[in-house]
């Protein structure tokens, strides 16, 4: 068996592990938008649970995302989708893999902007009794910040032309060459 040569399958896995941007980064890496995206998500996360809504009338109610989405459960699209976020830029420890995430993390910083967006436009209303309400400014705040993580995620990974080294690699030197100016002859 050792003297067969490699099938194109295994010929093609070894060659796809020495591209470069197939390297994987260590755990802590958090350039090319992988940080951001983790703090982001998680920040999200965090103001989930913070009040978004405050009832004036019929009773004096805080309301939270957790307890809106007690009464409305698509709500909880909003937590799941920053977890996801977090778990996603974590477990992508290449930039490829990064890369291919794009969509993926997009939408998962979509969510939350589309759940506060049709929170706002359809505001819950009564037939007898009057409802008011204020929006906390948590709400918007969760909002905002999936509008801040689509861009970083839209470019998460980075380019190709400026990839990471791996570790123990050093650059080459530059070399401190003259320059040379043109001469007047042409």
């Amino acid at each position: 068996m050792s003297k067969l040569p490699l099938s194109y399958e295994a010929y093609l896995e070894e060659e796809w592990l020495e591209k470069p941007e197939w390297i994987t980064l260590g755990w802590t890496y958090w350039r090319r938008g992988r940080g951001v995206l983790m703090g982001i998500g998680i920040a999200g996360f965090i103001l989930f649970f913070l009040p978004w809504v405050k009832v004036i009338s019929p009773e004096s109610l805080t309301l939270s995302g957790t307890d809106l989405a007690r009464a409305l459960p698509w709500i909880w699209a909003c937590p799941v989708a920053w977890l996801m976020l977090v778990t996603t830029a974590v477990s992508r420890r290449s930039v490829a893999k990064m890369r291919g995430a794009r969509v993926a993390t997009a939408l998962f910083c979509a969510v939350p902007v589309v759940t506060i967006v049709v929170l706002i436009l359809t505001p819950p209303t009564s037939r007898w009794i009057p409802i008011r309400f204020d929006y906390s400014w948590w709400m918007y705040a969760t909002g905002l910040l999936g509008a801040m993580g689509l861009p970083f995620s839209v470019l998460f990974g980075g380019k190709l032309n400026n990839l990471p080294l791996p570790a123990g690699v050093v650059p080459p030197a530059i070399e401190n060459k003259p320059v040379q100016e043109p001469s007047a002859d042409g």
